[in-house]
């Protein structure tokens, strides 16, 4: 069991015990909630990667100082 099937069944079961709801249902909205979190994380980091894969493209390498920082290289001139 993947810890996200694990986090979903204890989830589900917390609900059931509360709302007195049905176990088999609430767990799979459980974990189609997960499986939408998850989805939502990997596209927000693949656009994390294309927009700074961008920016290289677009702007070029450029030298960084210590904080980071684009400094000036002798073709800037």
């Amino acid at each position: 069991m993947t810890p996200q099937h694990s986090h979903s069944k204890i989830k589900a079961r917390t609900h059931v015990l509360y709302y007195n709801d049905d176990t088999k249902r609430t767990k799979g909205m459980y974990r189609r909630i997960q499986k939408a979190r998850g989805h939502t994380e990997h596209r927000g980091r693949a656009r994390l990667l294309l927009d700074r894969a961008r920016d290289l493209i677009i702007h070029g390498p450029a030298h960084r100082g210590a904080n980071g920082a684009a400094m000036p290289t002798d073709e800037d001139d």
